[in-house]
């Protein structure tokens, strides 16, 4: 599942509007208002079925076992520890003990196993009994006391307005806590959170100044650069070659911490990661964010021309733009779309390869887009004599996948490939690089 994955282990031994359902939408809320990736899960505990491969057998049905499951994958964990019950007291004196719903503590005791206490908020309603007045269970003593909140049917006062008065107090204070408890375990944990960079916010955070002379301008533009030969004190604009352009964005799903400088500048010139059509014949260029390669096609003499550049930054995110997106091999003088798909493929898998060896943690996020397609046309690639070529009617083909640590490059571009086809209603190619 991606985002922060929080547990919510809750009771109903208590009126729903004073326990689970308050609860709940306090947590959402406080989970909201950190991150729309935040995600809370609750146990469904209704929805026990047991099967008939289970009747009449011991052990754990199979219900449980998820619930189990999901703790384990889970990154927080929420218990509803409110005193439910009471236990005998074979001390006449001190009477019965209170206590918690025993499912919530089934399931307490087995994230504390997973997870670690560190991981772990206990909240209570202290209207049902406090901790200070009865004795949380012995496992439980040695943990802060749990986020209190006080309500329910004798401390609401008759009016209706009163009731949602204070309902709505308690509320917004246990919202304010919960959202405080869980930032300050994702702060600690170092749990991820996703990005939301988009690729123009990374590539105007850049201005690339290098010997060579490269400065980095608007996202789709490359400002000046001094030219290869002649006067070295002159800035020339530099221009993207002419044609169909492309680019990508590669990023963690999740935020990481910026990878030290010396294993940086190490990765980067062990692993080059490639411009997106895994261009040779590179240039450097740095700035404080990170390292980047250019490729320069020429000089001319009112501009310097250019077809590709790759920037990285230390967090793990590669921006790249590439006017060699179509292989002209295969294309000759027509306006057939063949794009150079064994490029693509080596620029991402190099990408890939330099991430990897940054130690970034995946899912990653791949976007790419390809501009001025319109009007250009999809070949057929079945061999048939009745072959139907399409036309693209669109100004730019966009695609956007996750990545995972068992994808490899030539399944993610056959997957673009594939959606490209889909909305062209053409027929895919049974494998894009034989």
């Amino acid at each position: 599942m991606l985002g922060i994955n929080v547990f919510f282990s809750w009771q109903s031994d208590i009126p729903t509007q004073y326990g689970k359902s308050f609860i709940e939408e306090a947590l959402k809320q406080a989970a909201k208002e950190i991150s729309t990736d935040l995600i809370v899960e609750e146990a469904h505990r209704t929805d026990v079925v047991i099967d008939s491969d289970t009747k009449g057998r011991g052990g754990t049905i199979p219900i449980v076992q998820t619930i189990l499951e999901k703790i384990s994958e889970s990154d927080i964990f929420v218990a509803d520890l409110t005193f439910v019950g009471e236990s005998c007291s074979k001390n006449e004196r001190e009477g019965p003990r209170k206590t918690p719903n025993p499912n919530v503590l089934i399931e307490y005791g087995y994230a504390l196993a997973k997870l670690s206490d560190a991981r772990i908020i206990c909240v209570m309603n202290g209207n049902y009994g406090k901790p200070t007045e009865y004795d949380l269970p012995f496992d439980l003593r040695h943990l802060r006391h749990p986020i209190q909140f006080n309500i329910g049917e004798d401390n609401c006062g008759k009016a209706i307005e009163n009731r949602k008065i204070k309902k709505n107090d308690e509320k917004i204070n246990l919202t304010k806590t919960l959202k405080n408890a869980l930032s300050l375990i994702i702060s600690e944990q170092n749990l991820y959170i996703p990005y939301d960079t988009q690729p123009e916010e990374f590539v105007e955070k850049w201005h690339i100044g290098r010997p060579g002379g490269l400065l980095l301008g608007p996202f789709d533009t490359i400002a000046e650069m001094y030219p290869a030969t002649g006067a070295r004190d002159t800035l020339l604009p530099a221009r993207w070659s002419n044609g169909l352009w492309a680019w990508t964005f590669l990023r963690p799903v999740y935020s990481q911490k910026k990878c030290d400088v010396e294993i940086f500048e190490r990765a980067f010139n062990v692993t080059k990661p490639l411009p997106i059509f895994g261009q040779t014949n590179l240039s450097y260029c740095d700035s404080p964010y990170g390292k980047g390669l250019t490729i320069r096609a020429g000089d001319h003499a009112d501009h310097v021309e250019i077809t590709s550049i790759v920037l990285c930054d230390r967090e793990g995110e590669i921006w790249s733009r590439d006017t060699a997106t179509v292989d002209m091999l295969r294309r000759q003088s027509s306006r057939l779309l063949y794009l150079n798909l064994e490029g693509l493929r080596d620029g991402l898998a190099s990408q890939l390869d330099f991430l990897k060896s940054l130690g970034i943690s995946f899912p990653l996020k791949w976007e790419i887009s390809i501009g001025g397609t319109k009007g250009w046309i999809l070949p057929d690639y079945r061999s048939s004599p009745s072959l139907q070529n399409k036309t693209c009617p669109y100004d730019s083909l966009e695609y956007t996948t996750e990545i995972t640590e068992l994808d490899n490059a030539e399944d993610i571009i056959s997957r673009f490939m594939n959606e490209i086809y889909d909305r062209h209603n053409m027929t895919q190619r049974a494998n894009w690089f034989s």
